[in-house]
């Protein structure tokens, strides 16, 4: 409302200049005036005719003399559809002689045809006889303004149009959310039709949108999925150019499709990759470029909310693949567990056959099929089962099956192979009269050494084989071979076992009775007497036994080891139920056991080295599964032996790099050491990181071949982490003797310290008009920052108080010394709490909390606790000690600046003083303005050398002392000369950098003189008065020198201590090159805000760190 205000303003002047000069006649003053008002203002007759427009007026009407406006009426200047809404108000002016509102809006329209918006104030102006003699228009451009509200509504809408969107996004899933955003679009942008859709990871766009409309389309071949190729019209275009387009002409589609009158495409696009299309149709009267720029900035608002829909779709759909895939890969499994338990139960290899054709079947979805096994004589198969599938055949399955067509492929290859469209193949006239008819077929050769034995056929799946099931086929086969190669070594046993003749192992019969029936020939040789001694021999000491073991226990077999002198014997005794005998099979396995017990011997020393080592050690094979471990390693572990051994070690410690590192060590045969190497528990949490010495060796045969591996472990645990406890404290002392301000000694030192000691939470608490207040906190809710506890609340802190020792609670659920409600309320679980002692009198207390679950602080933990409360409290005592003596300080610098703000005549003042940020000691510069005598005033700018009390009684001496001098003479080199021996006579530990200037009022001279301080700058001049010397008191009889410069109206001169140009950041100087850059830019500003400004631009370039204070002079000729 301030320009309205000002406008109230000027009409009452302009009253009284109209006024004077319709009766004085001094139109020149009116004139300019009106020529410097920055408002279109004009006088309008009557009769409606422009009689008096100023210069605003004419530039805002874009005319260039008033001749040209003058004369004409003032409605021609308006937009056609204002011009009668003008008039009505000029006739109730005229007729009602009453006030018309204020404020009106009009549309001008200038000479070049630009429209400008105005707000107009209508004023009567009136002759003697209180006529109305003409009106005052008076308008400010709001042009500007109207269009600011302009954008502010259109962008407010695009918000409003895209947050509805997004509120659909948020509330719906699947094709409703696309529906129902699409009806947001359809209806904001007053069509009705569209589509909204997604491009999915094949590229392919999805019309989710379609999805409820499909019942009701009647266009042939309808979808909601569109490939690349099917992309048609200007939404395609849209897509491949990622650009909106529309057009309002009829577009071309295909029959039964709603005509397409107009049409507007957007496509999402999302990192420069098109993700999405809006496309909307049939607007009543056409698209428009704001309609297109509109949908365009929604579009790009949705994309990174659609983006995000899409990867969650893409994940639920790959996982749901995954799923199927693991579903199908457990049913394969299934199938092939229950083919093998088909090989174990069969000993019929017809019997086996069947069982896994029929599970390969069912899996691959195969109706018909069969297995034949290769009669290599005759090159042709004999088919062992044929299964049509309940189809029709008439062929003779005792006909033979000769190997040819596709086949014989397969057995070529010793492959699977298939055919999907059977009837149009090559093989097709292959086929025998009166077979079922073959819509495809897959074969699936046995192999057997990688020579084909056999094969299984399946056919008939409906919509076809593919490779998936070939690999099915392949795995079934693959049993198949074993069961067959098993069966025909079973049958070869079989048939050797007939000629016990020849084998090399003793072998005899007895009957029940216990006779010998028969002794094959190695057993004559080697045991002559077995005949004679009968049941005394040691095969026969207990005959007895065995028969009733094998005849009334109903066992089949028994096994046992005889010794025979020096030789040990395997003894295998089976009935022969049909001789009514019991056959004895004997192996020598003297040497076998010999070596059996060698390596039991041998792993005994192994177990017992191991377990007398503080390493952790561990023996695992070459799949990584334990073979052993030391106790050691167990305890490590946190495992039993039990758990652990035959466990791959990464079921129980998953780590990809590791598991790497083994399988590397294993492959190449080359040892690996690492030092300190970092491991965390995932099944033991509570743990945390942990720091572990290792060594991974191969363990080789005689032929170099790796059989296992030998893991060596030592735990370097509690050494990592007390060099880390050590690293932090260093850390945190950098931190406690940076500053003085214990606030952010507090916070830093608080986040470094539970960090280091692997803490959820930690906070200090101070004592405070008999409350702990949180003063710093971290890991907590900062709402709990500044809360003042009682000592019923704070339990432990009133424990520390008295006790003045720590408390630490490993589980507060068991500990009634603190508070259950405060447990409640802040979460927590375990605590270690420490006092902070200043000259024996506890000032507050350090605390450090576990909130996830209840922890046993370790020793480390708490002697890091300690020695860190011991640091924070002198850090304490020296934060207090130091803040009293900066208020003294403080308080004394505030008294030795003026009073009151200083006047010099012809001259303007400013000054501004900026102290150092929080934590810097307070400072020594100061100011001074005084009269010297009549028409002389002495500026003093000062700098004392040093900081606090001793810095603030030294510039109380200087000012003083100069003042002293400067009563004297008029002569500034000489009074800083005099100040400078007085103070150095005086043996001065502190030097100070003084500028002193005398301004002449009468002859508007400035004389400067400089010890020590930065060059003062002229404004005006854009320089810098390079006169300096050096600070008082450091040398006796300094020269100085004295520039003197003449000021004329508008110069400025600007003077500053060394805090201004000496701001830093990251190394870098805000220096005289950053005074003058802010000075040349903002010269043309009032004097305050360019001293101010001045501060603030090296407060900015500091990083909001100013290490120093900073005094600014400025003094402008006026």
């Amino acid at each position: 409302m301030f320009f309205f205000q000002k406008m109230d303003e000027q009409k009452i002047k302009l009253k009284q200049i109209v006024y004077i000069k319709e009766q004085q006649g001094i139109r020149i003053l009116a004139d300019q005036y009106l020529d410097i008002a920055r408002s279109l203002i004009a006088v309008i007759g009557a009769d409606g005719r422009v009689e008096l427009v100023n210069k605003k007026g004419l530039e805002s009407l874009g005319y260039k003399k008033p001749e040209e406006v003058i004369g004409r009426s003032f409605i021609d200047f308006l937009s056609e559809q204002e011009k009668p809404h003008l008039v009505n108000i000029f006739n109730q002016i005229l007729t009602t002689k009453t006030q018309p509102s204020k404020h009106q809006e009009a549309t001008i329209i200038s000479k070049d045809g630009e429209r400008k918006n105005f707000s107009f104030d209508y004023t009567l102006l009136k002759d003697e006889q209180k006529n109305i003699a003409a009106i005052l228009v008076s308008g400010e451009d709001i042009t500007k303004r109207k269009q600011d509200e302009d954008e502010l509504k259109r962008k407010s809408a695009e918000v409003s149009f895209a947050n509805k969107i997004l509120k659909v996004f948020a509330e719906e899933t699947g094709s409703d959310m696309f529906f129902d955003a699409l009806n947001v679009v359809l209806e904001q942008m007053q069509s009705r039709h569209g589509v909204f859709g997604y491009i999915d990871s094949q590229g392919h766009l999805i019309c989710e949108s379609m999805t409820r409309m499909l019942a009701e389309c009647e266009v042939e071949d309808k979808c909601i999925h569109y490939p690349p190729e099917k992309w048609k019209g200007l939404w395609a275009r849209a897509l491949k150019e990622k650009q909106v387009l529309y057009t309002n002409k009829e577009q071309k589609v295909p029959p039964r499709h709603p005509l397409i009158h107009n049409n507007l495409a957007a496509p999402i696009v999302f990192q420069d990759r098109v993700i999405g299309l809006l496309n909307i149709a049939n607007k009543k009267n056409g698209y428009l470029e704001d309609d297109k720029e509109l949908l365009q900035k929604v579009a790009d608002r949705i994309a990174p909310v659609l983006y995000a829909w899409i990867q969650k779709e893409t994940q639920e759909i790959e996982r749901k693949r995954a799923e199927n895939v693991l579903r199908k890969r457990k049913d394969e499994l299934e199938a092939l567990f229950q083919s093998a338990r088909a090989v174990l139960q069969y000993k019929d290899f017809e019997k086996i056959a069947r069982a896994i054709f029929d599970s390969a079947k069912e899996l691959t979805g195969a109706t018909a099929g069969y297995v034949a096994l290769l009669n290599e004589e005759t090159n042709e198969n004999e088919i062992l089962f044929l299964d049509a599938g309940g189809m029709p055949c008439t062929v003779d399955p005792n006909l033979p099956m000769p190997v040819r067509g596709l086949r014989e492929v397969a057995y070529r290859k010793a492959k699977t192979v298939f055919e999907n469209d059977f009837a149009k193949s090559q093989w097709q006239k292959l086929m025998p009269k009166g077979h079922a008819k073959l819509y495809n077929v897959m074969f699936a050769p046995l192999l057997v050494q990688g020579k084909a034995v056999g094969i299984m056929g399946l056919a008939n799946k409906e919509g076809g084989f593919n490779d998936n099931d070939a690999r099915i086929a392949t795995a079934f086969t693959d049993l198949a071979a074993i069961s067959l190669t098993s069966s025909r070594l079973q049958e070869r046993l079989t048939h050797l076992a007939s000629f016990p003749q020849l084998n090399p192992n003793p072998i005899f019969e007895v009957d029940y009775s216990g006779n010998i029936t028969y002794a094959n020939p190695i057993t004559k040789i080697l045991f002559a007497d077995l005949k004679k001694k009968q049941t005394t021999h040691p095969f026969l000491s207990d005959f007895s036994n065995i028969v009733s073991i094998l005849t009334r226990k109903n066992k089949d077999i028994l096994v046992r080891d005889i010794n025979v002198g020096d030789k040990i014997f395997q003894q295998t005794v089976s009935r022969v139920p049909k001789e009514k005998t019991i056959r004895f099979y004997n192996a020598d396995i003297t040497e076998r056991t010999k070596a059996t017990k060698k390596l039991k011997a041998e792993r005994k020393i192994l177990e017992t080295t191991m377990e007398n080592t503080n390493a952790h050690l561990a023996y695992l094979d070459n799949d990584m599964r334990f073979v052993t471990v030391n106790s050691t390693y167990a305890l490590g572990s946190g495992h039993t032996k039990k758990e652990l051994i035959g466990k791959n070690h990464f079921d129980i410690f998953p780590n990809e790099e590791n598991e790497r590192i083994f399988k590397k060590v294993r492959d190449s045969g080359k040892e690996v050491e690492y030092k300190a190497k970092p491991f965390e528990f995932t099944d033991q949490p509570w743990r945390e990181t942990t720091y572990w010495d290792w060594t991974l060796a191969p363990v080789k045969d005689d032929q170099g071949k790796v059989d296992g591996l030998i893991l060596s472990l030592v735990d370097v645990t509690e050494a990592v982490r007390s060099k880390q406890y050590s690293d932090a404290l260093n850390k945190i002392n950098e931190i406690l003797h940076s500053t003085l301000n214990f606030e952010q000694i507090a916070d830093r030192v608080t986040k470094e310290a539970a960090e280091a000691i692997r803490c959820e939470a930690a906070g200090i608490n101070l004592r405070k008009e008999g409350y702990w207040v949180r003063t710093t906190l971290f890991g907590i809710d900062k709402r709990f920052l500044g809360e003042k506890l009682t000592n019923e609340q704070n339990r432990v802190a009133a424990l520390i108080a008295n006790a003045k020792k720590p408390v630490i609670i490993n589980d507060v659920s068991k500990d009634t010394r603190i508070n259950q409600s405060f447990v409640k309320r802040y979460g927590v679980k375990s605590t270690m709490v420490f006092p902070l002692i200043s000259r024996d009198k506890v000032l507050g207390v350090i605390f450090f909390n576990y909130r996830s679950a209840a922890v046993t602080f370790n020793k480390q933990q708490i002697d890091f606790a300690n020695r860190l409360s011991a640091s924070l409290s002198l850090a304490l005592e020296n934060a207090r000690l130091y803040e009293g003596e900066h208020r003294i300080a403080e308080t004394l610098q505030k008294s030795l600046l003026p009073a009151k703000y200083p006047k010099i005549e012809g001259l303007e003042f400013e000054y501004y003083y900026q102290s150092a940020s929080a934590g810097a000691e307070v400072g020594g510069d100061f100011y001074d303005v005084f009269e010297i005598t009549p028409g002389y005033t002495g500026i003093v700018m000062g700098d004392v050398a040093g900081k606090g009390i001793d810095a603030a009684a030294e510039t109380a001496k200087v000012k003083y002392l100069l003042r002293d001098k400067a009563s004297l003479m008029h002569n500034p080199e000489q009074v800083i000369a005099d100040v400078n021996n007085s103070l150095f006579i005086q043996k001065t530990d502190v030097f100070t950098a003084l500028t002193y200037a005398i301004y002449d009022t009468n002859k508007s001279i400035i004389k400067i003189t400089n010890s020590g301080n930065p060059y003062p700058y002229l404004v005006n001049h854009n320089r810098f008065v390079q006169v300096t010397g050096v600070p008082v008191s450091i040398s006796k009889d300094q020269q100085y020198e004295t520039k003197e410069i003449p000021l004329n109206r508008g110069d400025a001169i600007i003077m500053y201590t060394d805090g201004l140009i000496e701001a830093r950041c990251k190394g870098k100087l805000f220096s005289e090159e950053g005074v003058r850059a802010f000075v040349r830019a903002n010269k043309d500003q009032s004097l305050k805000y360019l001293i101010k400004g001045l501060v603030e631009e090296a407060r900015q370039f500091s990083c909001n760190n100013l290490t120093d204070d900073i005094l600014v002079i400025g003094i402008r000729k006026k």
